[in-house]
């Protein structure tokens, strides 16, 4: 599969944890414990994109439980950054050593502690809205700290990030202030898409795509690029103007999608691609398979203008809604020789024209309401 394109990724999980917490405001990742000096430690904010009132870190000391600092910052202002969250990184006095841009909220604390199992906390307009203990199991205040229970992050290259999908357990990450976290315990980020099939089905007259996901993850829609087999593709089907096309957004059920090609030739072989955008604008292309239209004539009309009988043979190699009409050369419906759903198979009809007026008409078969074939008869009596 090919990236191509690429943004800051967010993660459905952060939809989650609002629900989890009961607050749109948590925090998401934590360094420190830089070797050599403590200078790039940092704490980030995740947030709805919004304005919060008198919002504090608590730094707790793990032996006694008490504050060994804090920081009040009055009222932040989280912009939005991707699907409507935002990051505010909040930094040690050591820190900024690199002179990135996006260490400004200086927290005004010098080093943050790592004795087990120290812990900080973050409150908006005085209350606790989350807290986390980190370098142990312990609880420094008996609450309902989150336990990060991983032993230590000693290297200068990495931090502590919420993972998973519901974003309740920790991992030892790469630093990625300013990012959503890596939800899986890797450095892969989980793809918008799980595809499970996608093949094509050629009929007389037509080429049938199907493909199916076992999940979704905040999936606009799908493209389709399509072109003669050998030769370059272009852009064929769009999301953005084809409603069928059209994502399930986040979902963890299977979906099945079907879509018909009556652009088609016989005996040739086309070339399609899939291709799916997530909300981010992130497009993931998926292989390219290549179906040939098989050709035989589907749809034969035998007439005489002297003899009244017309006979009809229907090859139909999928099953579909059928219509067969008898139209004068003004247009107007004479009558309807078979109307409805039918299965695959070879079926022959009849119409006795002696029961109309010499002249022309034209037969006519729609297939799932498309038409596709029309033959022109001569009624002579």
């Amino acid at each position: 599969m090919e990236k191509i394109a690429f943004t800051k990724v967010f993660i459905t999980y952060l939809f989650i944890l609002r629900s989890l917490w009961g607050s749109d405001i948590f925090i998401n990742e934590i360094d420190y414990d830089d070797p050599s000096g403590d200078n790039e430690e940092f704490v980030e904010i995740c947030a709805l994109a919004g304005t919060y009132n008198n919002v504090s870190l608590y730094f707790i000391n793990g032996s006694n439980g008490s504050s060994y600092d804090n920081v009040t910052f009055g009222n932040i202002t989280i912009s939005d950054e991707n699907s409507g969250y935002g990051f505010y990184i909040l930094v040690t006095t050591d820190n900024n050593t690199d002179g990135s841009s996006i260490y400004d909220h200086n927290t005004g604390v010098s080093s943050i502690q790592n004795g087990a199992p120290d812990g900080i906390y973050l409150k908006v307009d005085g209350t606790i809205v989350d807290g986390i203990s980190y370098e142990d199991t312990g609880d420094p205040l008996n609450s309902d700290m989150e336990q990060t229970n991983i032993s230590g992050e000693t290297s200068a290259d990495k931090s502590i990030g919420r993972s998973g999908l519901d974003g309740s357990s920790w991992i030892l990450q790469d630093r990625s202030p300013g990012l959503a976290n890596n939800v899986s315990g890797s450095n892969d980020q989980a793809l918008p898409v799980e595809l499970l099939k996608w093949y094509g089905r050629a009929t007389n007259t037509y080429i049938q795509l199907n493909w199916e996901t076992a999940s979704e993850i905040d999936n606009l829609g799908f493209l389709i690029y399509k072109g003669v087999a050998g030769n370059p593709l272009t852009l064929w089907q769009d999301y953005r103007s084809n409603p069928s096309l059209n994502g399930q957004g986040s979902t963890s059920f299977h979906t099945k999608y079907t879509l018909l090609d009556r652009s088609v030739f016989p005996d040739q072989t086309y070339a399609y691609l899939l291709s799916d955008v997530d909300i981010h604008g992130i497009e993931t292309r998926h292989d390219t398979i290549k179906v040939k239209l098989n050709f035989k004539k589907q749809f034969t009309v035998f007439s005489n203008p002297t003899n009244p009988e017309i006979q009809m043979v229907l090859n139909l190699d999928a099953n579909s809604y059928i219509q067969i009409d008898i139209y004068n050369i003004l247009g107007h419906h004479v009558e309807s020789i078979v109307q409805g759903q039918m299965q695959s198979s070879e079926y022959s009809f009849g119409w006795d024209g002696s029961k109309v007026s010499s002249g022309f008409y034209m037969v006519t078969l729609r297939i799932d309401g498309h038409l596709t074939s029309s033959h022109k008869i001569t009624i002579l009596k």
